[in-house]
Parts: structure tokens; C-alpha cells; sequence
């Protein structure tokens, strides 16, 4: 089970940084890139998909009450 979350922590972060990667303009301020307020809304945005389809996928796990499943 806590693989799933970190998991999810390390390709959330990656794509994110794509996201802001992909939206720079360019800027740079005191030698570190600067990006506009599109490229935030646009990483949380996919961070706000990531936590509805997990919501989502979670109607489709079957509660066991620590029995195994007859296969």
C-alpha cells in the first residue's frame, strides 16, 4: 500500500516539472528560473486530477476485512 503513494509522490513530481518546464517563458531571476503563474496552475491542476482519480479508483477496491479472497 505505501508504495502506491510513493509512487505516485515520484511521477507527480516529474510530470510537474515537465508541466513548468513546458510553460517557461524564458525568465530568470537571481540565477533560478521563474515561472508564470500559468505554469503553477497548470502543475496543480494535473496534482488536483491526480487526487480525483485516485478518489475515483478507490470505489473499485474490494474491503476483505483482513480475510483472504476466495479465488
Amino acid at each position: 500500500m505505501n508504495a502506491g503513494g510513493f509512487l505516485g509522490a515520484a511521477v507527480l513530481q516529474n510530470a510537474v516539472g515537465a508541466m513548468l518546464d513546458a510553460r517557461w517563458t524564458g525568465a530568470i531571476q537571481s540565477a533560478a528560473r521563474r515561472y508564470p503563474a500559468e505554469a503553477y496552475r497548470a502543475g496543480f491542476l494535473l496534482c488536483f486530477a491526480a487526487a480525483g482519480a485516485a478518489f475515483v479508483l478507490t470505489f473499485f477496491v474490494t474491503e476483505t476485512h483482513a480475510r483472504p479472497r476466495p479465488d
